[in-house]
């Protein structure tokens, strides 16, 4: 708690209003230092969820050096406005003193003066001798709470009333400004959330189709523009049906998790997308990679979904669940369309499925 400088009678001569008017600017002065050295604490970096807490226990440990309080406490209220709980006491040990104040001040409805004004007030304590502060707490838009504090002096010069009441503005403002950042931020969050889901296949976690057609469309018209090579993987698991029937749907979509999971850890590469096509079938565009580079990552892939060693009794190519893929690469100036590589790389997969699965065929456009 705060103890004021010992108040000389001034320089000989002075009058007293003179030395009233200096002790009052020493005051002031005094008292700004702290409102300064309280507003500089309040940049200090904090922990999101700390921070409101930091705010409070500056503007407290402030108000404490202003004025000898007997006991302070901040009161928020609950969402509704209508319920008020004492969430700051200082010290701890006064908290039943100042919660039968808090209840004494709300019936004799200056708490409600104080808040409908959004003014501070002074009146008479429940405690003999001392006066008790009430200020709101919040913004002209919302009011959050307030403060109450029993004062240990019988009087308070104004300036530092109003100082305090500058601290507690301060207080109010800065807290309803970091819980819009914080909804705001919340919000953006949640709003990407949303987006990555809108462009991603909720089984595989892979992009979904739609996400695959305009990324597509996109590097062709960017190949076009600078001349480069595009391909594209269209990847398709060896008899999948008869995979589903022999172990039923529940493994076939832990197969699908498991394949999407090696395609994509494969086609890995800044730029690279790998997607879900449809049911069992896989597509990765590979920008500014020629038919030799496309062809590799493809037996990178094929292979990885064989080490995976998923049994399938069913299948032709073996003891395990194999993949097969068909490759296509085009050169940007030949102005083709998102369908006709599709095409291509499709007849490329079709040709590996005839040669009997589990290997690539690959062909230039």
């Amino acid at each position: 708690m705060n103890h004021h400088p010992r108040e000389g009678f001034g320089e000989p001569g002075a009058s007293a209003e003179e030395h009233k008017a200096r002790l009052a600017n020493r005051r002031l002065l005094e008292g700004m230092d702290i409102v300064t050295g309280a507003a500089l604490a309040l940049q200090t970096a904090e922990a999101g969820d700390m921070y409101p807490s930091h705010v409070v226990d500056v503007t407290m440990r402030a108000i404490g050096e202003l004025i000898d309080f007997h006991a302070v406490g901040i009161v928020w209220f609950d969402p509704s406005g209508l319920e008020w709980k004492l969430g700051v006491c200082i010290p701890e040990s006064r908290k039943a003193l100042l919660m039968e104040e808090i209840e004494e001040q709300v019936e004799r409805d200056f708490v409600g003066w104080a808040i409908t004004h959004n003014k501070p007030m002074s009146v008479p304590s429940h405690v003999p001798g001392k006066r008790t502060f009430i200020h709101s707490l919040g913004t002209q838009r919302r009011i959050t709470g307030f403060f109450v504090g029993i004062s240990n002096e019988s009087y308070v010069p104004d300036v530092y009333q109003k100082l305090l009441s500058i601290l507690l503005v301060y207080c109010a403002n800065t807290l309803e400004s970091h819980r819009l950042y914080t909804e705001n931020l919340e919000r953006r969050q949640e709003e990407q959330r949303l987006h990555k889901l809108s462009l991603e296949d909720a089984l595989t976690n892979l992009a979904n189709r739609r996400h695959f057609d305009d990324v597509l469309a996109m590097e062709l018209k960017r190949a076009t523009r600078t001349k480069t090579v595009l391909s594209l993987l269209m990847i398709d698991i060896d008899r999948f049906k008869p995979y589903n029937d022999e172990y039923g749907h529940q493994k076939g979509d832990e197969a699908l998790k498991h394949v999407a999971a090696a395609v994509g850890a494969t086609v890995s590469r800044a730029g690279d997308l790998a997607a879900r096509y449809g049911g069992e079938e896989f597509a990765a565009i590979l920008p500014v990679t020629d038919v030799e580079g496309a062809a590799a990552l493809a037996e990178r892939v094929r292979s990885s979904v064989e080490r995976l060693h998923i049994p399938h009794i069913r299948s032709s190519t073996g003891p395990y669940l194999t993949v097969s893929l068909g490759v296509t690469t085009a050169i940007g100036a030949a102005q083709l369309d998102p369908a006709t590589l599709i095409t291509s790389a499709d007849r490329a997969l079709y040709r590996a499925k005839r040669m009997g699965g589990n290997c690539i065929e690959a062909e230039e456009m």
